[in-house]
Order: structure tokens, then sequence, then C-alpha cells
């Protein structure tokens, strides 16, 4: 179900959806669709996600403890949240900014904005691995950086020149990012 009353411009807002009280989505709108269709996503046009659970959308047990760690503190504190993150492309960096406001009975309405974006030195396409675990990338799925070799950083910074397509990754979240949780 699309719905558009209490929520900015699609010019403010990038894209926005509904959480139920269980975290189901009841309603999309802003750029969904867009978004969806640019990044590869068809599958998740229209109302195809409506009624679903948020947590069908995110890759990864640490990612949706993250996600559902943030959202359950927005509920208990009854006080809205703005949550820095990225949301990288091939060859770009988007930094964006999730906002979480309650609403009357216990639902949430998240407002996700494109703050800026930036060209990458190198493109890179992450596809969740199906690999034995040693021969994965970990991606935070909150700032993008990777795990390599035992360190934190920029995929350009860590991963080798030949790894630019179809790196192999699992989704968790990076020591940095785990701190953004404990200080809810």
């Amino acid at each position: 179900m699309r719905d558009s009353s209490d929520v900015m411009s699609d010019q403010e807002v990038c894209l926005f959806y509904r959480l139920d009280q269980s975290d189901r989505i009841t309603a999309i709108g802003g750029a969904w669709d867009r978004m969806a269709q640019e990044n590869g996503g068809d599958r998740l046009c229209g109302d195809s996600v409506v009624g679903r659970p948020l947590y069908d959308f995110i890759s990864g047990d640490i990612s949706k403890m993250f996600v559902r760690t943030v959202i359950e503190g927005v509920r208990v504190l009854q006080r809205p949240r703005t949550v820095p993150y990225r949301c990288d492309s091939p060859g770009l960096r988007r930094y964006m900014e999730m906002s979480i406001k309650c609403e009357p009975g216990g639902g949430l309405l998240l407002e996700h904005r494109q703050v800026r974006t930036e060209a990458t030195g190198r493109r890179f396409d992450f596809r969740v691995g199906r690999q034995p675990l040693r021969q994965m990338v970990v991606r935070c799925s909150h700032c993008n950086a990777v795990k390599f070799e035992g360190r934190w950083g920029e995929p350009e910074a860590l991963l080798p020149v030949a790894s630019t397509t179809d790196v192999p990754v699992i989704y968790g979240v990076c020591p940095n990012c785990m701190d953004l949780v404990r200080r809810i």
C-alpha cells in the first residue's frame, strides 16, 4: 500500500517505509521503485514488499540484530533518531541518513535521505558469497567497510586490484558501527 501522508516531499526524502509493531512493512513511498530498479532490485518494486518482515531484506544475522537494536531503541525511548549510513553501488559511495519516528500503535516511520555521493577509485560488485567462509570478505552492512586480512577499511584501500567484480561477501557490522549501537 503506497502512502504519502505525514512525510516530507520526494525532493527531501529519498524513500520511506512504515513498519507495524511487529516490524512488518505496511507502506512504501518516495523513490522506492526508482531506487530498486537502479540497483538491480526489480523484484522489490511496487507493493511486493508490503506485508513482509523488514528482516527478510537484510543479509546476515549480525546485520539483522544491528537494525533491530536501533529500531527497538527508538520504540523503547519513544524518541526519534537519525542514523548516518552508506548505501553504495558499484563505483559510487552514497552517504545516507535514516530517520526513525514513532507512530501511533507501536509503528514506525523510516525515512531515508541521500546526503551526498562521491565516485570511488575502483568499481566493486559485491555478492553474497556461496564459498567457504575463509574465502569471503566481511562487509559492514552499515558503513560498507570491508574486513580483509584482519583489517577493516575502504575496499579500494584493502582489496587487491584483481578483486573488483563479483567479490564474495558475508555481511556483518564493523567495530566502529557496533559502537554506534552501544551509544543508543
